[in-house]
Order: structure tokens, then C-alpha cells, then sequence
């Protein structure tokens, strides 16, 4: 999900009309304060209270496209849909006279997800070993989101300061001003934050190694490998 929203500060008091020996608005307008161009939030990591039973078939189908539990087999998921939230506000000077204005931009990013829902697969339920050991797998996955958060912040902000310019911005009008910076956002700064977020996959995927696939397997004497063979004679 994508918002935008922007404030326009502008500044009254440099409101002003061209004379003959005055400095040229040009020059008025190196004076802008310098605001930081980018600053990041992080939006809180949520879990919902309830763990979802889900299906094991429809479980690993979505999530791995496999055609039959032979090859994979999903066990329990953590749904994060990520989701971030682009403003930004204007430091701005007005030419009275010919409607020009030149601006600074200062743009702000908050990333995180919507609230988290971890689903386990039957035949495992709630007081079994085996559900204990996937859930706490899965909320493994919700501590990989999490610490992820603030490198993906760090990301974003160091490539949006490589890309954009500090220098002062000018426009025809500030309406113009407001067009030019929504078109940035869409533009360069939601592809980067877009690219910057979907980084983390690796990480859980680093984490699905077969090594952890085979602790689960081994764990409570079996009791997940020997659920998963009861699935899988029930699917064929």
C-alpha cells in the first residue's frame, strides 16, 4: 500500500517583487534553509493474537507452486504485506510578479507492514509439540522482519540522497511545484523503497535452509515428519 501526502510550506515573508538593484531571485533563493532532503520511520511490527489453521495443500501451493506434497511442503506461514507511506513539504519562494517559485523539498518515508498473521497447518493443533515447534519457527520469521526494518531504512535514505539532487528546485508555480514532487515520488522514491523492501526475502529464505528443515523434522520424536506423511497419503 502506497499513500501521499505533501504539506506546502510557504513562506510569506519572502514574498517578493523584483526592483532594479535588487538581488535577482535567483540569488534570493540560494538563501532556502537546507532541510534534510529524506528522513525515514519505521511503522511498529504487529502480530495478530490469533494463529490461523490453515490447509497444508492450498498452504504449499501458494506459497512454494509446488503440484504435490512429494516435492514441498508447507507446515506454517507468516503473512507480512508490506506497506510504506511517501510525503513530503516545500520549503518555497514566491516571485510576486511573475508567480515563479523555487523550493526546497523535504521528503519523508515510513515502512513496515500491516499487522502479521501466522497461519500452522493441520493435522498440528494448539498443545502439541509440533505446533509449538512451528509457531516458534514462524515468529523467527516475525524477528527477521523486524531487525530488516531499520537496514531497509538506512537503504532507502542513502539511495534517495544519490539520486536527487540537493540543489534548489524551481517551478513555474507552486501547483507546479507540488506536480513536479508528486511525480518524484512515484517516480524514483517508491521504486526505491519498493526495491529496498523486497530484500528482505532473502533473508528468510536463508533461514528455510535444509538445515532447519530437517531440526523441524527430527523434533518432538517425529511427530511433524509423521504428520506429514498422513497428509500426504491423504492427498494422493
Amino acid at each position: 500500500m502506497i499513500k501521499f501526502s505533501c504539506v506546502l510550506g510557504a513562506l510569506s515573508a519572502l514574498l517578493f517583487s523584483l526592483s532594479s538593484r535588487a538581488a535577482s531571485f535567483e540569488e534570493i533563493c540560494q538563501g532556502l534553509p537546507a532541510t534534510p532532503l529524506i528522513t525515514v520511520s519505521l511503522i511498529p511490527v504487529t502480530v495478530a493474537n490469533t494463529i490461523v489453521e490453515g490447509d497444508m495443500q492450498s498452504m504449499t501451493i501458494r506459497t512454494t507452486g509446488a503440484d504435490s506434497l512429494h516435492e514441498l511442503a508447507t507446515v506454517g506461514t507468516t503473512l507480512a504485506n508490506r506497506v510504506w507511506d511517501l510525503s513530503y513539504g516545500l520549503n518555497v519562494i514566491t516571485d510576486r510578479d511573475s508567480g515563479r517559485v523555487c523550493y526546497r523539498p523535504a521528503i519523508h518515508v515510513a515502512v513496515g507492514y500491516d499487522p502479521m498473521r501466522i497461519s500452522v497447518a493441520r493435522p498440528f493443533h494448539s498443545g502439541t509439540c509440533a505446533y509449538d515447534v512451528i509457531v516458534a519457527h514462524e515468529r523467527e520469521h516475525v524477528r527477521i522482519y523486524n531487525n530488516f526494518l531499520p537496514i531497509a531504512a538506512e537503504s532507502i535514505e542513502q539511495t534517495v540522497r544519490s539520486r536527487l539532487s540537493r540543489k534548489v528546485r524551481y517551478a513555474s508555480s507552486a501547483e507546479a511545484a507540488n506536480a513536479d514532487m508528486r511525480q518524484v515520488l512515484r517516480s524514483e522514491v517508491s521504486g526505491v523503497v519498493k526495491d529496498e523492501m523486497a530484500k528482505s526475502q532473502a533473508l528468510h529464505s536463508q533461514f528455510d535452509s535444509i538445515e532447519e528443515s530437517l531440526h523441524m523434522l527430527n523434533s518432538c520424536n517425529g511427530e511433524i515428519q509423521r504428520g506429514l506423511q498422513k497428509e500426504v497419503l491423504a492427498w494422493k
